[in-house]
């Protein structure tokens, strides 16, 4: 059962469910089809329900997935994103699991939804930025790192990025918004045991390889050009984070 004090963040909330609008709620359950046909047909009826109740009508009386909940919250401003984040919905690890993980799953269980763009880059622009920094959250009275390991962050967007380029079929990936937070993280990533399954030349070679004419997707040439412009800057960045490693093993 929840406590008291998430009742109530969920209460304050409610008002971002339009029900009472029937083209908002017709158009939501279209959403709810989709997303049950792609991403729970495996799951049991009890799973269904509660993920359904929430997406529909923000009624939950049973734990959903952090970042399930998150993505499913039809927000109406980058404002009322930022309330939940800080919300007591959340603790440390549950902000830290958002912070890492929200852009590779959120792009998955959100594909195709009309919201999905704005949402990530509300996302992007409110927690990420364009810069990777260490933030800190304490924990009882002691400090715990909540935002992404860097080394980490980067393999998920180059395994994201190649993925987004591979597949004409997609047509959004959340990757394609935080360029920057991305590449600004090459230059930490100094976790040697996790850098060295980063697909970081797989992922430039890829970008070299993409051809207009035969992926006409308007995003993948934007990403890449995008790509293609800071080559320097990337390998700059990921040199940088060599270095480092090399220092520490001095």
């Amino acid at each position: 059962m929840m406590s008291k004090a998430k009742i109530e963040v969920l209460n304050n909330i409610k008002h971002l469910w339009h029900v009472e609008d029937e083209a908002w709620l017709k158009g939501r359950k279209e959403q709810w089809r989709y997303i049950k046909k792609m991403h729970y047909k495996e799951a049991g009826a009890s799973e269904i329900k509660k993920m359904q109740q929430y997406f529909l009508y923000g009624e939950k009386e049973k734990y959903l997935g952090t970042i399930a909940q998150f993505l499913y919250t039809p927000y109406d401003s980058p404002e009322s994103m930022k309330e939940l984040f800080y919300s007591k919905l959340y603790g440390v690890a549950e902000r830290k699991e958002i912070l890492s993980g929200f852009i590779g799953t959120g792009s998955l269980y959100g594909l195709n939804m009309p919201w999905l763009p704005e949402l990530m880059a509300w996302f992007v622009d409110t927690f990420l930025g364009s810069e990777y920094q260490l933030t800190e959250e304490m924990h009882g009275k002691t400090p715990e790192t909540i935002s992404p390991e860097p080394t980490s962050w980067c393999g998920s967007f180059c395994r994201g990025a190649i993925k987004f380029l591979n597949n004409q079929e997609l047509q959004y990936n959340g990757y394609t918004q935080c360029i920057d937070y991305s590449i600004s993280c090459l230059q930490y990533a100094t976790n040697t045991n996790l850098r060295s399954r980063i697909k970081f030349e797989e992922l430039l070679t890829r970008v070299k390889e993409f051809d207009p004419e035969v992926d006409s997707r308007p995003l993948a040439k934007d990403f890449v050009d995008s790509i293609l412009a800071r080559e320097d800057e990337m390998r700059a960045n990921w040199q940088l984070s060599a270095d480092l490693i090399s220092k520490m093993e001095a």
